[in-house]
């Protein structure tokens, strides 16, 4: 048998000891703990949990440590691993578990398949590289270079040595690619294998890298990071230079093919698509390909959007002029009106009718289905023994509103609109929440694909099954809409 070390991370987020995280971490040494695979995680099929000695489920086995995690769990035959927790950090709240395993395991370096995103097509323009990953790049061969030096190595050199690995344990939280995490990696090991006692707090430093890049990724600089380089002026000013040059539609069909359906993950939750991003070990050139191409077609959907507001302007400044002049000459709106002094006086006038479009009747049909009229249509379809009978099934209420009444394309985004509509109190059997719906759109197309529903097929029982559902639904609720409407 062998000792296995494993990194658990997550855990100021884990319900189970919030609030008391500091408390557990000081008290969680030489206590038990259980590590266990989680075949049900919406961004990481590989995870694998972590209970302490009461059960709760305190954190992560860190991504970096799956694939040897993995290859224990393998050669045991089992999906658990019990042990104890050896060492805490408070600072960057994460622990350190050990366990005996067979001498013979192997790691699983093949968890993560990157073939289908390597054969992935795109020919749209490209973002400039950003100088932080260059920089990363450059030290991700630069430190082992200068640690094999390390036998001539004055107090200068260990100094500057040390700068630069804390440079890199910094920046590296950036690097969401499969070469980052390897990287990452190659370099931690390189520095346990040099045993140079100065330098056991970087080592620690880039071991707690890896737990808090999943955690910044979710909800700190991480995410600031990414989301900047696709939707800030700053990044995508190289892009309207060459917008020109492609067919944004076409760019957006290639992005719907992107392996795991990464991009509709995008569409749905931008907060969560980060994470998957990152859990995806997602080769750099390939990453920065699909970065590029969805801060393309954002920048399009923003200048389209602009366009048309500038448009709607220009026609209703148009509209009222035209009734301006129209009120001199005793024309008003569609009917045919001539002034009442010329009618009286029996004058025999030319009327010449100027036909005005109202800018209202331009726009979809959405503009005529009020707050109060969406929220009665909804009512009459929710409950038991109506169309939505199940929270999940609020999933096709966001298909409709999405796809033809200009509700938001984000599926976050689109319930938080629903839930403002005016429903009477206790009108709603069953309420709309994401939390419900937010994992059928990294699984299913069709969800922001309303518009083709009629020629889509469905590529399993489970999403035929879904998809009949979400039809069902959105024809009452279109049906209900009418209703309301005539009313």
């Amino acid at each position: 048998m062998s000792v296995l070390h494993l990194h658990i991370v997550g855990m100021p987020y884990r319900k189970d000891i919030e609030g008391h995280v500091t408390e557990f971490l000081e008290e969680a040494p030489r206590r038990s703990m259980t590590v266990r695979v989680q075949r049900d995680n919406e961004v990481d099929s590989h995870a694998i949990r972590a209970y302490d000695w009461e059960g709760r489920h305190v954190g992560y086995v860190s991504r970096a440590d799956l694939p040897v995690a993995w290859g224990a769990l393998r050669a045991c035959g089992r999906q658990s691993l019990r042990g104890m927790v050896v060492s805490t950090n408070v600072e960057h709240p994460c622990a350190v578990f050990e366990c005996s395993v067979p001498c013979s395991y192997e790691p699983a370096y093949n968890l993560y398949s990157q073939q289908p995103f390597l054969e992935w097509h795109y020919s749209g323009p490209m973002l400039d590289y950003p100088d932080v990953l260059d920089k990363l790049e450059y030290m991700c061969d630069e430190i082992p270079d200068r640690l094999a030096e390390s036998a001539e190595w004055c107090d200068s050199d260990l100094l500057a040595f040390r700068s630069l690995v804390a440079r890199y344990a910094c920046n590296s939280l950036y690097d969401i690619s499969a070469e980052g995490s390897a990287c990452r990696q190659r370099i931690v090991c390189s520095l346990k294998q040099a045993d140079i006692d100065e330098l056991s707090g970087e080592v620690a430093e880039l071991e707690m890298a890896v737990g808090r890049t999943g955690r910044e990724a979710a909800y700190g600089s991480v995410l600031r990071f990414w989301m900047q380089m696709i939707q800030s002026q700053e990044t995508t000013r190289r892009l309207l230079v060459v917008r020109h040059d492609y067919d944004v539609n076409e760019i957006e069909c290639q992005l719907k093919s992107f392996p795991h359906m990464l991009y509709y993950e995008w569409l749905a939750n931008r907060e969560r698509f980060v994470p998957k991003v990152l859990y995806a070990c997602i080769p750099r050139e390939v990453l920065w390909r699909f970065v590029s191409g969805i801060a393309f077609v954002e920048l399009e959907k923003q200048l389209s959007a602009s366009a048309s507001d500038d448009n709607l302007v220009r026609s209703e400044e148009h509209r009222q002029g035209e009734i301006t002049v129209n009120i001199n000459t005793g024309y008003q709106g569609g009917d045919t009106y001539v002034k009442g002094d010329n009618i009286a006086n029996g004058d025999a006038v030319q009327q010449k009718v100027v036909q005005v479009e109202d800018v209202a009747t331009k726009q979809d049909r959405r503009a005529e289905v009020n707050s109060e009229q969406m929220a009665r249509a909804i009512e009459s379809v929710n409950g038991k023994g109506k169309a939505v009978d199940q929270y999940q099934k609020w999933l096709g209420v966001c298909c409709l509103l999405m796809g033809k009444y200009g509700y938001p394309k984000e599926l976050q985004a689109c319930c938080s609109r629903i839930s403002k509509l005016p429903f009477r109190e206790g009108a709603l059997t069953f309420a709309c929440k994401y939390d419900n719906v937010r994992r059928f759109p990294g699984l299913y197309k069709f969800v922001y694909d309303y518009d083709n529903w009629d020629t889509y097929k469905p590529k399993s029982d489970e999403e035929r099954k879904i998809f009949g559902e979400c039809q069902s639904v959105a024809r009452d609720l279109e049906n209900a809409i009418q209703d309301a409407l005539k009313t």
